[in-house]
């Protein structure tokens, strides 16, 4: 309860230093520029140039990498999104900008853990099923889904009945581990991938998933790690890529 107040008091006060400096010194201002650089030391100024949606320390500067990817704005966001306001999924930016160019749009996505991925795969793909624990979180998630998303509320107890919530007939280009008991479901994800399907799993660094990375390695999975940031994070961290010989992203 407190983190979650002092977040929303941060976005408060983040919102009414952004109405004053809109009103007082617009895009492009000499005098945002001039009083900007009278109390910033240089190493600040880089960090505005890496995280700026506008001309923060210089007049007409190009939007940071961070502010584009959503960084900046993820900590105070329930939704994460990028500038251009689509919603973006919780992997590492490098993971997303390989797979943005590769994702086809006749795809289907099965998902373990649901959220702001969900919408970055549905607008990007045919079909996307999520399978999510939380029954008060999938609530939130089905107001705003889109009619080709099918969400399925499954309890983590009994473990099997959450692992094998989808159809058991159902075959998917791509299967995301991003919610609970990641080992296990590297253990079924296989069973309902389509012969070219890939299997995506985020925190891939941690030690506690290396039982169920080494259990893909055996079943003849090539791994692809990205390290970089992500959202609300600050270190590295890494989302992997699983994928056969033969698999629908062309590597």
């Amino acid at each position: 309860m407190f983190l979650t107040f002092v977040l929303r008091l941060m976005k408060k006060i983040r919102t009414a230093i952004d109405h004053f400096f809109d009103r007082y010194f617009p895009r492009g201002s000499k005098v945002k520029t001039i009083v900007l650089k009278s109390f910033l030391r240089d190493r600040e100024k880089r960090f505005f140039y890496l995280i700026a949606p506008e001309d923060s320390v210089r007049t007409n500067s190009e939007p940071g990498y961070l502010y584009l990817e959503g960084w900046w704005a993820a900590w105070t966001a329930d939704w994460f999104k990028d500038s251009d306001g689509n919603y973006t999924p919780w992997l590492t930016y490098p993971a997303l900008a390989f797979l943005k160019g590769r994702i086809q749009p006749t795809w289907s996505v099965l998902e373990y853990g649901g959220g702001s991925s969900t919408l970055f795969w549905a607008s990007r793909t045919a079909k996307v099923t999520t399978i999510e624990h939380n029954k008060a979180w999938l609530a939130q998630l089905k107001a705003i889904i889109p009619n080709h998303v099918t969400l399925i509320h499954q309890p983590l107890n009994p473990l099997p009945g959450y692992l094998q919530a989808a159809p058991s007939d159902a075959r998917f280009d791509i299967i995301v581990i991003d919610g609970r008991e990641r080992v296990a479901c590297c253990q079924v994800a296989a069973d309902y991938l389509q012969p070219a399907g890939i299997i995506i799993l985020d925190d891939s660094q941690r030690e506690k998933y290396q039982p169920g990375i080494l259990f893909l390695i055996n079943q003849g999975f090539r791994e692809l790690p990205f390290w970089g940031l992500r959202h609300q994070a600050t270190q590295d961290t890494c989302t992997s890529l699983f994928y056969r010989t033969v698999n629908c992203l062309g590597i």
